[in-house]
């Protein structure tokens, strides 16, 4: 499994969780839109949180670096950039 594949499982397991199991994870692909899952900006931001937690990382280093997420593949980016600082990192 790719580096970038590992992003996108604990991405859908991340959302799958803040969802309660809402969203089937299996069918959660990198251009899916949060929208589109239920993910409101609430859930977004706990989803930050987590996935900075999960890096061991202050999310407040990253403000000027990221966006406000828009797509599961936003939040794949925003893993790879906390896990080894690669902005250029994705879930394909």
């Amino acid at each position: 499994m790719t580096q970038s594949a590992n992003y996108l499982a604990e991405v859908r397991m991340l959302i799958a969780k803040l969802t309660d199991n809402f969203v089937d994870s299996s069918t959660v692909m990198p251009e899916t839109s949060l929208s589109a899952l239920g993910v409101d900006s609430l859930t977004t931001v706990n989803l930050m949180v987590s996935l900075a937690e999960t890096a061991d990382v202050d999310l407040e280093d990253y403000f000027d670096e990221i966006e406000t997420p828009a797509t599961v593949g936003d939040l794949c980016r925003i893993a790879g950039l906390f896990a080894d600082g690669k902005a250029s990192s994705s879930c394909t």
